[in-house]
């Protein structure tokens, strides 16, 4: 799958998806033939979708979410802890997507940095005029829509906002197996800001 490397996923799927993804975590361990994962996701519709043209959709977008993740990881979304889970689909989205760890910084490290204890109502807005991006400036309004949704709904889902209408940051405690992930990838970068530091 080739997506644009500054967008990443971000329009194919919503917030972390955490039974399909850890139900794909499970698939992608087992190293499935082609054929075998079309027969998972299509013939046995194992994440559950409503139509072939949907599971097909989200199973690819997740696949590309996880494909950099060693097999133990995978192992620790499929059966971890929810709050495990949770961060380390936050670690991956923020690791293939350049705009969702843009905008978490932008959205959820930088205001707090600032002790600002709820997210800016129009901070998307005043992301997308600082931060130009030739692939960003293309998408239509409605996409750019939805990819705030689905960023922020990931935000939530992942423990660092209370919700979608409070906005209110809360406190996170990046569980030890992130930050094994994030030395090993590399990305003490991505760890620094889930860890609210700027």
């Amino acid at each position: 799958m080739r997506l644009d490397p500054y967008l990443g996923d971000v329009t194919g799927i919503s917030s972390l998806m955490v039974d399909e993804s850890r139900t794909i975590a499970r698939l992608l361990s087992k190293k499935l033939s082609d054929h075998q994962w079309t027969e998972a996701i299509e013939e046995q519709n194992l994440i559950q979708k409503g139509s072939i043209q949907t599971a097909r959709r989200q199973a690819r977008c997740i696949r590309y979410r996880l494909k950099d993740l060693p097999k133990n990881y995978l192992e620790v979304i499929e059966n971890g802890t929810a709050k495990e889970t949770k961060q380390l689909l936050l670690f991956a989205l923020l690791h293939h997507s350049t705009l969702a760890f843009d905008f978490f910084n932008y959205a959820v490290v930088q205001p707090q940095s600032v002790f600002k204890t709820e997210m800016p109502k129009h901070i998307w807005d005043s992301f997308l005029n600082q931060q130009y991006n030739e692939n960003i400036s293309q998408l239509a309004d409605s996409t750019l829509i939805k990819i705030r949704k689905n960023l922020i709904a990931s935000f939530v889902e992942a423990g660092y906002v209370e919700n979608t209408k409070s906005l209110k940051y809360l406190n996170v405690f990046v569980e030890p197996i992130v930050h094994q992930l994030g030395d090993e990838l590399g990305r003490s970068d991505i760890l620094t800001l889930m860890s609210g530091r700027v």
